[in-house]
């Protein structure tokens, strides 16, 4: 165990933790680096009155701009620059301080006792000889007090558990910091030769760029090295006529339906959650977002 930042000389020194049979070692480091302060990010509070505020926010909006437009990326841009700005309005971005110095709440005051006395136990050992029949009892004392610890730890994490909303989340939560797995997760980097980018939109652009490009680099090298091969890959055109009927609402309410409840988001911070709380205020502008992709064949 190594303490810094400490007004104390530097020295070291052997301390019984009343725990097991082996001495903690201490070493005290004087040092002059400033303690850094609390750790803080931004973060979206998604509370039951904020929802209520964006779906009230939505329920208002024609979506008039969206619905006049022909063109798909017109009317989708100004649909997305809408629905962010309501989304940022209800939900603001907010500094959140990060405690990573959390108490452990099992830790309860007769286990304190109990610690505090076998120390003492420990002490009462390595200084003078005691009989076995003593040595028996804190043998056993030690076993009590190791799986009082466990009962207690077990009990605390039952109840973070059962009155977590996202218990799967939670679970590997508790699981990763008994086991000591950090939680910090590096911000993805992408270098494309020229530049690195950060930004996730822009990572993600890129990915589809690339994979979207690169058939025609390997139609390219099957029609180099296997022609025979590149023919058979070529699609022939047909003369028939293809129909497509309109989307209706229902459809796209059956398709909301039917994602997977999550209440994590990507880049753009919307959770699945979140769009079936409000599917019903947006469905008229997405519906014809659809219906004049396909009416002019463009994305």
């Amino acid at each position: 165990m190594i303490i810094s930042n400490t007004d104390k000389e530097t020295f070291t020194m052997n301390q019984n933790l009343g725990y097991s049979d082996h001495l903690a070692q201490l070493l005290y480091l004087k040092s002059k680096i400033q303690m850094e302060g609390p750790i803080t990010k931004y973060k979206r509070h998604f509370t039951v009155k904020n929802i209520e505020q964006f779906q009230y926010s939505l329920h208002k909006e024609n979506w008039n701009d969206v619905t006049k437009s022909d063109e798909p990326n017109i009317s989708f841009n100004i649909f997305m620059d809408t629905f962010r700005y309501y989304f940022n309005t209800a939900f603001p971005l907010k500094i959140t301080h990060i405690n990573n110095s959390a108490k452990n709440t099992w830790i309860t005051k007769g286990i304190i006792i109990s610690r505090n006395k076998l120390r003492l136990l420990y002490y009462i050992k390595s200084s003078i000889n005691r009989s076995v029949k003593f040595l028996k009892y804190i043998q056993t004392y030690q076993k009590i007090y190791r799986k009082v610890i466990m009962e207690a730890k077990k009990s605390e994490a039952d109840k973070i558990i059962l009155s977590a909303t996202n218990k799967n989340k939670i679970l590997w939560k508790l699981v990763n910091k008994e086991i000591g797995n950090s939680q910090q997760r590096p911000n993805i980097r992408l270098n494309t030769g020229d530049k690195i980018i950060t930004n996730p939109q822009m990572i993600s652009e890129k990915f589809n760029s690339y994979f979207t490009e690169v058939i025609k680099d390997l139609l390219s090298q099957a029609n180099t090295h296997n022609p025979q091969q590149y023919l058979r890959l070529q699609v022939n055109d047909c003369p028939a006529t293809m129909f497509v009927a309109p989307v209706t609402e229902s459809e796209v309410i059956r398709a909301i339906k039917d994602l997977k409840n999550n209440s994590s988001a990507g880049f753009d911070e919307t959770s699945i959650f979140l769009v079936k709380q409000c599917q019903c205020h947006f469905i008229k502008p997405l519906v014809h977002i659809y219906n004049i992709s396909f009416q002019t064949g463009r994305k």
